[in-house]
């Protein structure tokens, strides 16, 4: 459980970026709320025309999710080259931190 939204204003700050929010304010605009048809997402079912904060912050911790990528690399150079870690596998900079 990464507890998203759990700190005292992680959600409020998240909301103030909301694409969705802004795309829709975009989209209401002339000339091109003439060319839409419809919302795919989050669609006005979901969000009404005129959300209250509390209806996006429903929405937004109904659907959160991370992409969490649980492998990855990390080039072993000299830091002068480029690289993060040495033959020892210590993340440079750091005393106890390695990479395995």
């Amino acid at each position: 459980d990464p507890r998203f939204f759990t700190g005292g204003s992680d959600l409020d700050i998240f909301l103030k970026g909301n694409a969705s929010q802004l795309a829709r304010r975009i989209f209401d605009t002339p000339p091109l709320q003439e060319l839409l048809t419809g919302e795919f997402l989050p669609g006005l079912a979901v969000v009404p025309e005129n959300a209250s904060d509390a209806e996006w912050q429903d929405y937004v911790k109904a659907g959160y999710s991370a992409v969490l990528h649980p492998i990855g690399s990390v080039p072993m150079l000299p830091q002068h080259n480029g690289g993060a870690v040495g033959p020892d596998l210590i993340v440079y900079g750091t005393s106890n931190v390695r990479v395995v």
